[in-house]
């Protein structure tokens, strides 16, 4: 590394963040932030100052201060930005999403959770758990090797998180498994600085199981402020869809990142320009409290 290096280390990416920029400004977003526990600010940030954290890629080997940053750039998000599924999303052809873009796009969700903030907070919750109150009797052998092998060493934690940014492959063994569900609306879409929701399944589909035991599992990812992908695994519908869906529908899938940013604690920011912002606050009981040139301060209601 050198003194030229960046430091301000994006756990979700520029090129994603920028599909959702102001109508009149492509640097800058439209966010949601909570503040004390009570008031929720409405107001336009650049997209270079949110979602990142100091050094968070940066690590020590022999001494020597080394960083995967440049790995992540270089290795992963280059080459998916410049490939057909992303060329399709960025251009506003998402209707052209098509079979051949199912691996790509969920290479892209197994990306987005590894490199959140979100995971690394999660990977040292649990090893606080268990420093505290030791093994439950749900945590499995592996599960309690690998958190042995994390407790051994003060950087293991950070390794472990590094080694999960860069892991590519995994998700290819499950083609076979996967499906695609492309949602297009006239709604605006909001997304966060932890995109990707996992979604309940509906009905029976809710408790399936996949080959290796494991529950069939759906995630939500708007991929621009009009379209968006349900990537199911292990689910009884695989394959692919493309469709237009209700304003309704598309503002029920907003409200999964309003619950998101209060209930869970590394999600600074939700990014969200659509009309039912107000209505939406209300309805999870924030009333207004100031509106200005800037934007707007929404407070919790007592009780």
């Amino acid at each position: 590394m050198t003194s030229n290096d960046p430091h301000r280390h994006h756990y979700v990416p520029q090129f994603y963040l920028s599909q959702f920029a102001c109508h009149d400004d492509e640097n800058k977003v439209t966010t949601l932030a909570a503040y004390n526990g009570r008031d929720i600010v409405a107001e336009r940030k650049s997209i270079s100052r949110i979602g990142y954290e100091e050094k968070l890629h940066d690590y020590e080997f022999k001494g020597e201060k080394r960083s995967i940053e440049g790995t992540i750039n270089d290795q992963i998000e280059t080459p998916f930005t410049q490939g057909s599924t992303w060329r399709k999303v960025a251009s506003g052809r998402a209707a052209e999403l098509d079979e051949s873009d199912i691996e790509p796009l969920y290479g892209l969700i197994h990306h987005l959770q590894r490199r959140n903030l979100e995971a690394l907070r999660f990977i040292e919750m649990e090893q606080e758990r268990i420093r505290r109150h030791g093994f439950s009797a749900d945590d499995s052998e592996e599960e309690r090797a690998m958190h042995m092998a994390l407790a051994a060493h003060p950087n293991a934690v950070r390794d472990f998180f590094h080694e999960g940014i860069l892991q590519e492959a995994p998700y290819l063994n499950d083609a076979a498994e996967l499906g695609m569900l492309v949602y297009r609306t006239g709604l605006r879409l909001r997304t966060s600085t932890n995109p990707v929701i996992a979604i309940g399944l509906p009905g029976e589909e809710a408790g399936r199981k996949r080959a290796n035991g494991d529950a069939a599992r759906a995630w939500w990812l708007p991929l621009t402020p009009h379209c968006g992908v349900v990537m199911t695994l292990g689910a009884s519908f695989t394959g692919y869809s493309n469709a237009e869906i209700p304003d309704d529908s598309a503002q029920g899938l907003n409200r999964h990142y309003l619950v998101q940013l209060l209930e869970a604690l590394s999600v600074r920011y939700i990014l969200a320009e659509d009309r039912h912002i107000e209505s939406d606050l209300e309805w999870a009981g924030y009333r207004i409290e100031l509106r200005t040139n800037q934007g707007f301060r929404y407070r919790k209601l007592p009780g």
